[in-house]
């Protein structure tokens, strides 16, 4: 099985990049989808108005044909040459007003005077101008200059009350000849009972608004520049649910007189979030069912084959048998992957193989070097000692004058065989030792000492050393210091290499200080400081190791086997305690050892290899 924590992740991460998948798709779609419905409403909006201002040509093309038909007639062309006065009474009563919707005429004769002027107030509409306003507005209108001989026009006024829609003909006969007696005129007024009626028959919300008002509002001001700049019919949306549309009913002089609106619902863009919304629930649900597909498709071709394979190499980790192989079928990465990690396990228990041939291999060779080196040390030290013993004898011999007077030259020569034998009887000594160590079995006779009485046996005994060397060595111990268990000749051993060890490296006049304290209660440790060349961490690390000695040009020119400081080490820990060096160069160094106080060990003990320091 796969791990909660991969199925997740790769869940979390399918979604994620699902979910962006959406919003890459679906945002581009949903502005395609808004942008088309908004065009589309538009589009209907500017249609609806045209038919608006189209019903409105209509009415002034009928109103005109109405005028022709009436002023070419032989009674009308009597009537204006002064002949069939009850004409207009007969011809033009109450039903002729209501048949025809119309609400003004008149007859002018060719000299422009008014042959007959009649109203009539239709659904109780009134016109408020007399007929002398009535008549100059027309003229000042342009409609009658705008007439030929044989062909009318039509115009749209504005009167106190309301828009007056004009059509005016020339006066001729029956067979449209001339010459003109004169003119009728026609109008029909623009009130709200006949805007309701172009909205009833367009199925629109149809209003008028005038233009020649002297305070306008901003928005239809705004609304008729943006018509005029564009040429084209203005859109504007009213609310959430509703929008306008903007036309202009243009005069026969070319000025706008009229701006009609039509009112629509937005059920076009309504359909359109409807679409986008359901654009997205599809989104989401093909997104949804897309993505647990490819959970569930990368979760049986991917996770499943990774979580056997962790498994696999999970047990090899837990067993730690290189001979483990991973059970991947199948012919695709994870296979290969398997076969490959087969591979190295192969290599890996082969080389494994061959490193425990070669680790035994160099076990039994260090057993035979370890072997060797006890026989060489032991053989070496004795065969050292034998003919030492006698020198030195003799050397005393010689110089106690036994064998005759000697000379001083030879006084001198033979206090340098004493002294390089005392040398040599030391490095045997040392030897001998790491002999002992060397072999596992190191006797030590544990007793109560003291530390002070120590300390002076060991520099009585390099008193010669100190003097030649010229150094200056003090001790500070404190009378109460508790005493430690320990081996006596094996402390001398210890204070003696340490000791030594500080008055070789220390040069003419410097100071060497050896100091004992209390450090619990069942502790002691002993300082050894010195003003020596001192070390570098680099040094100090290999300082215990046998035969070490530092790279230093004062190490040079002082003799020494690097033994002392090694059996130092072993001989303090076989004792139980521990050993340690703090040093800076040119400065000094202090090599500290501690013991354990009389209350804290046994009377004799035995050391075996097994509780012996590795050299």
């Amino acid at each position: 099985m796969t791990s909660p924590g991969i199925v997740r992740r790769t869940q979390r991460v399918v979604g994620i990049a699902l979910f962006f998948l959406l919003i890459v798709l679906f945002l581009p779609l949903q502005a395609i989808i808004f942008v088309q419905f908004t065009e589309l409403e538009r589009r209907t909006v500017i249609s609806n108005v045209e038919r608006a201002i189209n019903t409105i040509d209509d009415e002034r093309q009928q109103l005109l044909q109405l005028t022709r038909d009436n002023a070419s007639w032989d009674d009308a062309y009597a009537f204006a040459q002064g002949r069939n006065d009850g004409f207009v009474e007969q011809i033009f009563n109450q039903t002729s007003f209501e048949t025809n919707r119309l609400n003004l005429l008149i007859i002018l004769d060719t000299a422009g005077k008014m042959r007959a002027y009649k109203t009539y107030q239709f659904d109780a509409t009134r016109v408020t101008a007399n007929d002398a306003e009535v008549l100059r507005r027309i003229n000042a209108s342009g409609l009658l200059s705008q007439i030929g001989p044989d062909h009318g026009a039509t115009e749209i006024i504005q009167l106190p009350g309301l828009p007056l829609l004009l059509s005016a003909h020339p006066i001729l006969t029956n067979n449209f000849v001339g010459p003109s007696m004169g003119t009728m005129i026609m109008g029909r007024t623009l009130d709200a009972t006949r805007i309701a009626e172009f909205g009833t028959q367009l199925r629109l919300d149809v209003q008028i608004h005038r233009l020649d008002l002297p305070d306008l509002p901003e928005e239809i001001s705004s609304t008729v520049g943006k018509i005029t700049t564009t040429g084209a019919p203005v859109v504007t949306p009213l609310t959430v649910d509703s929008v306008a549309g903007y036309g202009l009913i243009i005069s026969a002089s070319g000025a706008p007189t009229l701006l009609i609106q039509v009112n629509s619902s937005r059920e076009i863009v309504q359909i359109g979030r409807t679409t986008a919304l359901y654009t997205l629930m599809t989104f989401v649900i093909a997104g949804l069912i897309a993505m647990f597909t490819l959970a569930k498709l990368l979760n049986q071709l991917v996770l499943e084959r990774l979580g056997l394979l962790i498994q696999n190499v999970k047990l090899i980790g837990i067993d730690k048998d290189l001979r483990h192989r991973v059970a991947i079928d199948g012919h695709d990465e994870f296979s290969l992957l398997a076969n490959t990690i087969n591979e190295t396990m192969r290599a890996l228990e082969q080389t494994e193989h061959e490193r425990r041939e070669a680790e035994e291999q160099r076990e039994q060779m260090w057993k035979d070097v370890i072997a060797s080196r006890r026989n060489f040390l032991a053989t070496v030290s004795h065969e050292l000692r034998t003919p030492l013993t006698p020198i030195r004898g003799y050397a005393d011999l010689m110089l106690h004058g036994i064998g005759g007077a000697i000379t001083p030259e030879q006084e001198q020569f033979l206090q340098m065989i004493q002294q390089n034998s005392r040398r040599m009887e030391a490095m045997v000594n040392d030897l001998l030792v790491m002999g002992q160590l060397d072999a596992g079995r190191v006797d030590l006779h544990i007793e109560q000492l003291a530390v002070a009485p120590a300390v002076t046996s060991v520099l009585a005994m390099l008193e010669q050393q100190i003097t030649q060397q010229q150094v200056a060595v003090s001790v500070e111990i404190p009378p109460d210091l508790p005493t430690v268990r320990a081996d006596a000749h094996r402390l001398d051993q210890i204070l003696a290499n340490l000791i030594t060890n500080a008055i070789k490296y220390t040069r003419s006049g410097g100071r060497v200080q050896i100091r004992a304290s209390s450090v619990n209660a069942s502790q002691v440790e002993v300082a050894v400081h010195d003003t020596g060349i001192g070390m570098s961490d680099t040094e100090m690390e290999r300082l215990f190791t046998p035969f070490y000695r530092a790279d230093s040009v004062l190490s040079a020119q002082i003799s020494g086997t690097g033994l002392g400081l090694s059996i130092a080490r072993s001989l303090v820990e076989l004792h139980g305690g521990t050993i340690n060096v703090q040093s800076t160069p040119d400065v000094g160094s202090v090599f500290r050892f501690t013991l354990p106080s009389a209350a804290a060990s046994d009377a004799t003990v035995l050391v075996d290899q097994a509780n012996t320091a590795a050299l």
